[in-house]
């Protein structure tokens, strides 16, 4: 089986864009999907990390996240949230 990971980076706003990249490794993906991530600005965006077979076409998300740096901020002051009974 061969496999290949993507991410896809689609930001709306007033100049709509979309990159694609394509990574060998899991790891090397989530690296570009953090830089992704790190670079929303005010503009609506979409992050999706995904999982392709070659041979069958198979397509798997794996991680995906939208929103735009005001979510990002948020997830960010919500770490500290500890949810259950103590």
């Amino acid at each position: 089986m061969s496999t290949v990971f993507i991410v896809n980076h689609s930001i709306s706003g007033p100049y709509a864009q979309c990159f694609s990249s394509f990574h060998k490794t899991e790891d090397e993906a989530s690296g570009a999907f953090v830089d992704c991530k790190n670079a929303v600005g005010e503009d609506p965006a979409l992050i999706e990390l995904i999982r392709l077979d070659t041979e069958t076409l198979d397509a798997v998300t794996i991680f995906g996240w939208e929103g735009n740096i005001e979510d990002l901020e948020e997830d960010d002051e919500d770490d500290w949230i500890c949810e259950g009974a103590p």
